[in-house]
């Protein structure tokens, strides 16, 4: 037997963070499946090693790409479900970029909540623009996004459910619409 300690790789590693901090299993869905696909075992204190280190070594990189996103006049905001690798379940991904770069951060939330669009935020003094997801009316300085107002505009202009007169209102400023954003294109 060789004397020195047997060190997992950088694969493993980076597959275990995977898979905590992307899929959100648990330590011991962890541990079945490295044993299981892999036959390797590891124990739960050792993922947190592993999981810890590597947030220690990330973590000024994210804090810095959203103080530079922060900075910019405004930010973008949305969320999407995420469904979990391993059980089908769903979380939310949320992302913030910027309106001048194209940089972006991501944020894995547990929910649907307001309070992971707080989190992105925190005390950012500018214009965010979204979709009309109702968690997103009470942020200060909020902007609907233009595609998402076009959008509802065409659907409120195809319409079969409303009276000939109204569908014929909502067509007219449907294409009222369509000529304000192509001048600012």
């Amino acid at each position: 037997m060789p004397s020195a300690k047997v060190i997992l790789g950088s694969n493993i590693q980076k597959h275990i963070c995977y898979l905590n901090v992307i899929a959100r299993l648990s330590f011991t869905q962890i541990q079945d499946i490295l044993k299981d696909t892999y036959q390797i075992h590891v124990s739960q204190g050792e993922i947190v090693k592993i999981i810890n280190r590597e947030a220690i070594k990330l973590r000024p990189l994210y804090e810095q790409l959203k103080v530079r996103i922060r900075g910019e006049p405004g930010v973008n905001l949305d969320e999407t479900g995420w469904k979990l690798l391993i059980d089908g379940s769903n979380a939310y991904a949320w992302d913030m970029c910027g309106i001048e770069s194209k940089e972006t951060v991501f944020l894995i939330g547990e929910s649907r909540g307001k309070g992971n669009a707080d989190k992105l935020l925190q005390d950012f003094d500018g214009f965010v623009v979204t979709d009309d997801y109702g968690a997103y009316r009470k942020l200060p300085k909020h902007q609907l996004c233009l595609a998402h107002l076009i959008r509802k505009f065409r659907d409120l202009a195809k319409s079969s459910e409303l009276d000939e007169k109204t569908r014929l209102h909502c067509k007219a400023e449907y294409q009222k619409l369509c000529l304000i954003y192509d001048d600012l294109k």
